[in-house]
């Protein structure tokens, strides 16, 4: 299946921005030396790690890799970009699967499994580069 192929089905399934999401996702990949990762699996095998690096409180570079699947994709691929430059605690208290809804409307109540999958996911990885806030000696001895 090619991907203009893929991009019909997945519209005919969700709905057009996540068709466009899922099959052309913003910053997919691996980072090297993040100051964090966050990762949630689920056990049909779902799982999402965010990848992220900080710069006193702001989130300067995010980055996911990801299994499952069409909204997982678009979910991830859509935080990347709404959460990056943002302040890790704004996040932390912004986070929550409606801002998704928001963004990706076509989306149906049992697709929200993802959304939640996502925000665990970017949660952990946020907490996890919390400490560089206190102590930004850290930042020399990142992961990786």
């Amino acid at each position: 299946m090619n991907k203009d192929q893929l991009v019909r089905q997945i519209t005919a399934m969700y709905g057009p921005r996540v068709a466009q999401e899922a099959v052309f996702p913003s910053n997919m990949g691996v980072m090297l030396r993040p100051h964090s990762t966050g990762t949630h699996q689920t056990a049909n095998g779902h799982m999402v790690t965010f990848y992220i690096k900080v710069e006193g409180e702001i989130i300067t570079e995010i980055s996911f890799v990801a299994s499952g699947g069409a909204v997982l994709f678009a979910a991830a691929s859509l935080s990347t970009r709404l959460f990056q430059g943002m302040k890790m605690r704004f996040l932390l208290s912004s986070l929550d699967p409606d801002l998704f809804v928001e963004e990706l409307p076509e989306l149906a109540p049992e697709d929200h499994f993802s959304l939640l999958l996502v925000c665990e996911a970017l949660g952990n990885a946020v907490r996890g580069a919390l400490p560089y806030i206190r102590e930004p000696w850290k930042k020399f001895y990142a992961k990786g």
